[in-house]
């Protein structure tokens, strides 16, 4: 059950009459969200009640130390970073570096900002060498997903947890991404999401989903062996998706494990056949044209059309020994 929906459930059984377990089930609730003043306030009702003392007593105290930590770091970050940091009622708290600005919240613990940075300075320098691009500024906000699907819904928007940072125009992680990951699988993921973050710049919003969804995993990882052998199946029996198909196929990946894991596969073989077909530089010099051409148009440089592209790339997969 969602959070929020238990809270309001706990209260609505405590609104038909005084139950103690319920009260400090939803103490215990407040707690392991971060609200300590409301769970302080739930384990005080329940210091005076026979059996629940002890129990009421430590949460109590476990509140109010968490409470005045809060107010100590909250002193640090606002006497120690500045006006460009910012701590709110939200505990959403803003870490400026260079050109880096992580969003984070604050009463979340296991979450490594250190191999966070490193991992997004490594994307960048990834995408730069490969693209010739580097942000201004970059954006990132590390948020509970939780929340983000409370704020589409408000909006009357349908959820998706694929979804990264559209709404805010720069690089959404979630907190259970990172949350007492590996620091390899951090950097997957950190990688991914902003090389998706790095074209939508680059591209003005005009980047085909193919090569968006193709590069990001190319420059983020392996492709696992289990990809490559739909991918070649899907090939040989003519049931691969035609490049029109991806230009805008968000869509395609709710079809399915199987479809999507087709659709991954795909994408990131068609952007390795084009950088090994074009080279680093032109590959470089097309990616810079697709917001003034669109990225079939500026194919046309090269000798290729979607159609072209895709009869070729036929030929490469079939070819080599995946």
């Amino acid at each position: 059950m969602d959070r929020e929906l238990e809270i309001r459930h706990l209260k609505e059984l405590l609104s038909g009459g005084e139950d103690y377990s319920v009260r400090l089930k939803l103490a215990k609730l407040y707690e392991e969200l971060g609200r300590w003043a409301e769970a302080r306030c739930e384990y005080e009702k329940l210091l005076s009640v026979r059996g629940f003392e002890e129990v009421a007593r430590e949460g109590l105290e476990r509140a109010l130390e968490k409470e005045r930590l809060y107010e100590r770091v909250k002193s640090l970050y606002e006497e120690r970073l500045g006006a460009d940091s910012y701590i709110g009622e939200d505990d959403y708290v803003c870490l400026s570096k260079d050109r880096y600005r992580i969003y984070f919240p604050l009463k979340e613990t296991d979450l490594d900002l250190v191999g966070v940075y490193r991992a997004l300075v490594r994307a960048e320098r990834k995408f730069r060498e490969l693209c010739g691009y580097e942000s201004d500024e970059i954006l990132v906000e590390i948020c509970r997903e939780n929340e983000f699907r409370d704020r589409f819904a408000e909006k009357g928007v349908s959820f998706a947890s694929w979804v990264e940072g559209v709404e805010s125009g720069g690089i959404r992680l979630w907190i259970s991404q990172l949350k007492g990951k590996e620091p390899q699988y951090v950097g997957v993921v950190v990688t991914h999401e902003y090389v998706h973050y790095a074209l939508r710049k680059l591209t003005d919003d005009s980047c085909p989903f193919w090569l968006s969804e193709g590069l990001a995993v190319y420059l983020s990882q392996e492709l696992p062996s289990r990809f490559r052998e739909i991918l070649c199946k899907a090939v040989e029996e003519g049931r691969y998706f035609e490049l029109e198909l991806l230009e805008r196929g968000g869509e395609i990946l709710k079809q399915g494990e199987d479809i999507r894991v087709l659709v991954v596969a795909e994408c990131e073989s068609v952007v390795r056949y084009l950088i090994e077909r074009l080279g680093k530089e032109n590959f470089a010099r097309w990616v810079g044209k697709i917001s003034f051409f669109g990225a079939e148009r500026a194919l046309e440089e090269f000798g290729l059309n979607y159609y072209l592209l895709e009869k070729a790339w036929l030929r490469w997969v079939k070819s080599k020994d995946y």
